[in-house]
């Protein structure tokens, strides 16, 4: 194999790096936005689209897309169906079991004031008003 004798030149001690060297690699051009950033800003944009309830609303492309997935899962797209699972619940490996027991805990209710009670009832009430 040949040497080329400029690269020998280069290796020599006390030689600088100036600007513009050609021995100094660009990289990205300044400005220039990645891959992450730029999805980042797309699948974060909001548009108008039609709802879970069938109205008008306005999603991000992201809740589209996961709306999208789900109808496909729904429809028994099997591929679908598991990246569904596997981002809702995470993967199931071997030690984990396919549907794991409930855990059912009794509450006694005479620890909490009456205020409270009404303050869980009121929040829950909106929590259900804002998933339909």
């Amino acid at each position: 194999m040949a040497v080329n004798e400029n690269s020998l030149k280069n290796l020599e001690k006390g030689k600088k790096f100036k600007p513009n060297d050609a021995r100094i690699k660009k990289g990205r051009t300044a400005g220039v936005k990645n891959r992450k950033t730029i999805f980042g800003q797309v699948v974060n944009t909001r548009s108008k689209c039609t709802g879970l309830t069938g109205k008008a609303a306005t999603m991000s492309q992201g809740e589209q897309i996961a709306i999208a997935l789900v109808n496909k899962a729904k429809q028994g797209d099997v591929s679908a169906a598991n990246l569904v699972f596997d981002s809702a619940y995470g993967k199931i490996g071997a030690e984990q079991e396919l549907e794991p027991e409930a855990v059912t805990q009794q509450i006694d209710w005479s620890k909490y004031t009456e205020e409270e009670l009404q303050l869980l009832s009121t929040l829950m009430a909106k929590g259900i008003q804002d998933n339909d």
